[in-house]
């Protein structure tokens, strides 16, 4: 289960990036610098998870 936890976060980190990036089919959720670092945060946080995850 702490997978599939792992791998939400890791895409709604890159739902909370696609935006900034200039994807706006899904809306904005935070704008500016402070999207930028939410969405790495949790990007970050996504991966760090996944590869603790796997190396089980």
């Amino acid at each position: 289960m702490k997978k599939v936890g792992a791998i939400a976060v890791l895409l709604l980190g890159l739902m909370l990036l696609l935006p900034l990036l200039g994807v706006t089919q899904f809306g904005t959720l935070i704008e500016g610098v402070f999207g930028w670092i939410t969405a790495i945060f949790v990007l970050g946080i996504g991966i760090i998870e996944i590869m603790h995850e796997f190396k089980k």
